[in-house]
């Protein structure tokens, strides 16, 4: 069987920016921005893994929403809970 890699991605609007995290480690972070500019609503249905022209071949174990913001120090408890219990295993 081949060896599987785990990641934990996570994206956080802090006040204009978005910010970008993989297994707790900030990656990246946008260039500021007016979010009011950006309105996301619409009638489709939400598609994870899918962009316009490709789509992600893999398994996504676990894929959580929250209806508000979390920070990054609920970022970490949730990463460092989540490799506790894989190692537990």
């Amino acid at each position: 069987m081949a060896n599987l890699t785990c990641l934990y991605q996570s994206f956080h609007l802090d006040n204009d920016c978005l910010e970008f995290f993989v297994n707790r480690k900030k990656e990246s972070i946008s260039a500021a921005f007016n979010p009011s500019d950006f309105d996301l609503s619409n009638k489709q249905s939400l598609r994870i893994g899918f962009d316009e022209t490709d789509y992600f071949s893999g398994k996504i174990r676990e894929v959580r929403i929250y209806n508000r913001a979390i920070n990054v120090g609920d970022v970490k408890s949730i990463v460092s809970r989540k490799v506790y219990n894989e190692q537990s295993k």
